[in-house]
């Protein structure tokens, strides 16, 4: 420096003239040390005061958050409760071990996923949380994964597979380099509860096992919930609520908006009311369910309205799976209930690539609870409310009319021929076909065969012997024979339709005997019934896993055949065995646990013979024995 030359009265900065250098150096003041609070919940919710408790569920949440380092799922449909269980099991956490953190996080973009990130870490008091350069997520990755914080639990709301393969935004516009899961640690004091209306992104997060399914609600807890959020005291009794909770489909959010919609109009409106309305037609239930009213616990980006948000799943299914999209914008069209995979695939048959997509679509569907299959998987059913909003989102997409005519397009196409003379004769067997059934049902072998004749001799000379309706309707005078205790021609009609069709070992031909066994069983023919589902039980064991339903439904078949045989405690064990996989494979709520668990209560009750010393269940058909104890 040669010289510093101050003019006048000089401060701070002020210097004047200066010929050499100077350095300033700014020193931001120290970050003050902040007290650590004490564990907290930032559910961004209040609490129900009508939360309806349904059954094991919040039991099996906390059972499996037990567990060092657990990660569970909810996984249903949009509006089947997933979220509210997951905030009433929030609240129940700090009542019974208040020194865990509860935090909630939204999953729904990256944005989102970030500023709950940043309230965590406010909430709990991060140093360098104000750090503008900071990675938010690694600074409460970080804070997470010390076991010196305590534990937590932490709820990640409303994932799909966006958000699985997003990447982490970072400074200035930038990314981490890192998938926001990759911040998500593995802790031994944490436990992570997702919920997701996919099975197969939940698949990706956490062990098959601890998946716990949402289904709709029993229809004594969807009363419940109904009368709660009417906010009336007495008991609401008569067929009116019954059939509304049903033509809801016993759906949560559907259940709150009715009764929003009723209690808004109250008392000019009741609950009779509502129900004409909704089965005035499909566009009056659309504007019902369009209503938005009466839910203050969902996320400022969710909708109230079911349709909404069923419409909303559609479109993220229309980016992610297309496939899928497809599929249910074509089923839309058709009766919801037994549609035949054969349609829905009509034209992708003879292109393997198409029928790889076509499989790969009712994955999808089934993934996301849209549509259920059958137990001999050749049928599928499509939810009725999901089917209404299907139609209505086609409408709003601009899509219907296109949908409309594929699905014109392939009836027409599977139709035998275009001889409209021959109509008149179709349609004449599918009512008499109707009648077989009705004739069945009230115990009428004679007449449902002459009809179930009728109907075979119709298609075979319309369709050919080969054609699948044909041996559909062989495979039924087969049934009726079985009911009318004529055995040989009963095996002959149904094994040898179903071989011819599709081989011996196909999921058609055993769903067939499965049928035929059955019919043996009513007419009291158990150890030729007993016989039948155990060549059915090993055949599938060659194609399926243990656990499988369609293995289940055998194992219980044949335990009933053992109990009217008198080997008691055999179908004791094997039922016992069966309530076991399917408690644990389906879980407790689901209708075939809650099927085998009855049986199995009722059997207990009774005096069992039994063999001291025996340690295995002997029925002859090759399972692995259940060792006793």
């Amino acid at each position: 420096m040669s010289s510093v030359d101050f003019d006048g009265a000089n401060s701070g900065f002020q210097v004047g003239i200066n010929t050499g250098a100077i350095t300033t150096q700014l020193h931001v003041a120290p970050e003050r040390p902040e007290t650590p609070p004490h564990p907290l919940c930032t559910v961004p919710f209040r609490r129900d005061p009508d939360f309806v408790d349904r059954g094991t569920l919040l039991d099996q949440i906390r059972e499996k958050c037990s567990a060092p380092a657990s990660r569970i799922a909810l996984v249903g449909l949009g509006g089947v409760g997933k979220s509210q269980l997951a905030i009433e099991y929030c609240y129940r956490v700090p009542e019974n071990f208040p020194n865990t953190w509860v935090f909630w996080v939204h999953t729904s973009n990256a944005a989102r996923f970030e500023q709950d990130f940043r309230e965590i870490a406010d909430r709990v008091r991060i140093p360098g949380r104000k750090d503008p350069k900071v990675n938010i997520f690694q600074l409460v990755g970080g804070w997470l994964s010390d076991e010196r914080k305590g534990k937590w639990i932490l709820v990640l709301d409303n994932v799909d597979d966006e958000f699985l393969d997003k990447a982490a935004p970072g400074h200035s516009g930038s990314t981490t380099g890192k998938v926001l899961l990759e911040y998500i640690p593995q802790s031994r004091h944490g436990s992570i509860i997702i919920t997701s209306r996919s099975a197969a992104v939940a698949s990706r997060m956490v062990e098959p096992r601890d998946v716990i399914t949402i289904a709709p609600m029993h229809e004594t807890d969807a009363r419940l919930l109904f009368q709660k959020k009417l906010d009336v005291q007495e008991d609401l009794a008569g067929d009116e609520v019954d059939e509304i909770m049903a033509a809801l489909e016993y759906m949560p959010l559907a259940i709150v908006q009715a009764a929003s919609y009723i209690r808004y109009r109250s008392p000019r409106f009741s609950v009779s009311q509502y129900l004409q309305l909704f089965q005035k037609s499909d566009r009056k239930k659309l504007s019902l369910l369009d209503y938005e009213g009466g839910h203050l616990r969902r996320d400022r980006e969710a909708h109230n309205s079911i349709m909404i948000t069923w419409q909303i799943t559609f479109d993220h299914l229309r980016r992610a799976r297309p496939s899928a999209a497809d599929l249910l914008s074509l089923m839309s069209f058709f009766d919801r209930l037994g549609i035949p995979e054969a349609l829905l695939r009509h034209r992708e048959d003879k292109d393997n690539h198409k029928l790889d997509l076509w499989e790969k679509g009712l994955a999808n569907l089934s993934d996301e609870d849209s549509t259920s299959s059958h137990d001999d998987q050749f049928d599928v059913d499509m939810h009725r409310l999901v089917q209404l909003a299907t139609l209505k989102w086609l409408e709003i997409q601009g899509q219907f009319q296109n949908w409309r005519e594929r699905f014109l397009d392939i009836l027409r196409n599977a139709s035998p021929t275009s001889d409209y003379g021959n109509w008149g004769t179709l349609q004449w067997a599918a009512l008499v076909y109707e009648a077989v059934w009705y004739a069945c049902d009230k115990w009428n072998p004679t007449d449902a065969k002459h009809l179930a004749r009728k109907t075979q001799r119709a298609c075979r000379e319309l369709l050919g012997p080969d054609h699948l309706v044909t041996l559909q309707a062989t495979k039924t005078v087969g049934v009726v024979h079985a009911q009318a205790a004529e055995w040989e021609e009963a095996e002959f009609c149904v094994s040898r339709s179903s071989k011819r069709e599709l081989g011996a070992e196909d999921f058609e031909t055993l769903m067939s005997m499965h049928h035929l066994a059955t019919a043996c069983g009513q007419q009291g023919q158990w150890e030729e019934a007993k016989e039948l589902h155990t060549q059915v039980l090993n055949s599938r064991l060659k194609l399926l896993s243990p656990a499988h339903p369609l293995i289940l439904t055998s194992m219980i078949s044949i335990a009933f055949c053992l109990s009217h045989t008198n080997q008691h405690f055999e179908a004791l064990k094997l039922i016992s065995e069966c309530e076991c996989l399917m408690r644990y494979h389906l879980g407790p709520d689901h209708p075939n646990t809650r099927d085998a668990s009855d049986a199995l209560a009722e059997w207990q009750t009774e005096t069992w013979p039994s063999k001291p010393g025996e340690e295995e269940v002997s029925t002859g058909f090759g399972m692995v024995s259940q060792q006793e104890g």
